[in-house]
């Protein structure tokens, strides 16, 4: 007999079995365990509930999203199974109004008289222990000594984390409390909980790339790798970009779509390219990280896909003024948006309001307002643009996953670089253009709050321990 049809046959004879109360006690627990079957449904009692989603980031916790209807408040407690570990979720979920359950069980006789109206909704996560498997994962009601505990079987879906919280982001207003409640105690959470799991190269093609050059410029792709054609004209006319080996690294499934066009296209231009394909990207800093695990040159120019060469020659100053004498330095130039205000131009300390937080000081200025800057050291430089040493990158250990969008990722890889010795430097005379990188929408709003409360948790400490 299979070990889970041990409690059903124990249901169907218990009430007949006669023994010492123990002996009894014992069975009636075994008789009411966990056999793989869904028993909320089949309660007499005025209580449902329902998944939404459930789903295992990569390297994380489980996250589960769903509601429980249950207007007497006959349930003490939900608890959430994973392998051998239990976690009494309801003590620290978060709780959200549902009017379509409301809806969809105002005619029920179960619940005729009661109220379903109240924030049936929730949001719980859990970390993963590292033996559990998803098909381990279940819910288990405890109603009380007065009932035997219910169950109700979790279908988990794996996903990366940034797919998972998307997904779910779009349906909560970031301006309500749920939003701000979830942040600390999920979302958050869950984030912190990913491994860091390096993007994987599985084919580099080659037309012409010099490995044994002493400087690559690494271009970080992603989905839209269509695009490089127009940063491939402008690479070309700059004297020092068309001598350069240039990997361009990104998605495979991406890369492989425009791999004849890049090449017809770097012959056109006499460019020496290298396509690098990988696994496990999810924006352009992951495919820089592959491209650097791809190329063999002791000094790195990073470049995003999303950025354009604003001045005819870009790489030349960058190149020598990374390469002052005695010092470790990354050197990133200013970024401009389309309409030619201010982007990026430095990351500074900023401890004016008391709390010590780093900055883009000049964010939204005009071009005029930073004209005829000298060279400046700052706080730290930016991955979207920067020249550095392959010893300065690989000792930062490789961008965190931690994070839903670019900028926090960005700057916690910068913030990585300046600890592991490297200064930073601004050339504010070498312009780039770059579009913004995310639209304003609400989940996107909410996964800014998400990536700042990450960072700060990463980084507060360290921050306020800076003196420049």
């Amino acid at each position: 007999i299979d070990a889970r049809d041990v409690p059903g046959h124990l249901r169907g004879i218990i009430a007949a079995m006669r023994g010492p109360a123990d002996a009894l006690a014992r069975l009636e627990r075994t008789a009411h365990r966990f056999d793989g079957r869904e028993t909320v449904s089949q309660l007499a009692e005025p209580v449902r509930l329902g998944i939404d989603l459930a789903v295992r980031a990569e390297g994380g916790g489980l996250l589960v999203s769903g509601w429980l209807l249950d207007p007497r408040r006959l349930v003490q407690s939900v608890i959430l199974h994973l392998g051998a570990q239990a976690t009494v979720i309801s003590d620290h979920w978060t709780r959200s109004a549902r009017a379509d359950v409301a809806e969809a069980f105002a005619a029920n006789p179960l619940f005729h008289g009661l109220s379903t109206r109240g924030s049936s909704g929730f949001l719980a996560f859990a970390p993963r222990p590292a033996d559990a498997r998803p098909a381990d994962a279940y819910l288990e009601l405890d109603l009380g000594d007065a009932h035997p505990p219910s169950y109700y079987p979790l279908a988990v879906s794996e996903l990366p984390a940034r797919t998972a919280l998307t997904r779910m982001l779009a349906s909560i207003d970031p301006r309500s409390a749920t939003a701000i409640t979830a942040v600390d105690r999920q979302f958050g959470p869950m984030l912190r909980s990913v491994g860091e799991h390096a993007p994987r190269v599985v084919e580099v093609i080659d037309f012409g790339f010099d490995d044994s050059a002493p400087v690559a410029l690494i271009v970080g792709l992603d989905e839209r790798a269509a695009d490089v054609a127009c940063l491939l004209a402008l690479l070309a006319l700059d004297p020092a970009t068309r001598s350069a080996p240039i990997a361009l690294a990104g998605p495979a499934d991406a890369m492989n779509q425009v791999s004849g066009e890049i090449e017809r296209l770097a012959g056109f231009y006499r460019l020496a390219v290298r396509l690098v394909l990988a696994d496990g990207v999810e924006d352009v800093f992951d495919a820089q990280e592959a491209g650097v695990a791809a190329t063999r040159a002791g000094t790195l120019a990073l470049l995003s896909g999303d950025v354009l060469p604003g001045t005819r020659e870009w790489l030349a100053p960058l190149l020598a003024a990374h390469r002052r004498p005695g010092e470790r330095v990354m050197v990133s130039p200013t970024i401009l948006c389309e309409d030619r205000s201010v982007r990026w131009a430095g990351t500074w300390l900023d401890r004016d309001d008391g709390s010590p937080a780093l900055v883009n000081r000049h964010l939204g200025f005009p071009q005029s307002a930073i004209a005829g800057r000298a060279p400046e050291e700052i706080s730290t430089g930016t991955l979207e643009c920067c020249v550095l040493s392959r010893a300065a990158f690989l000792a930062a250990d490789g961008f965190s996953r931690g994070y839903l969008g670019g900028a926090a990722k960005n700057l916690d890889m910068a913030l990585r670089i300046r600890l592991a010795g490297a200064a930073a430097l601004w050339l504010p005379e070498v312009e780039m253009l770059a579009a913004d990188d995310a639209p304003d929408v609400p989940a996107w709003q909410l996964a800014r709050r998400i990536d700042r409360w990450s960072f700060d948790h990463r980084w507060s400490l360290a921050i306020a321990n800076m003196t420049r």
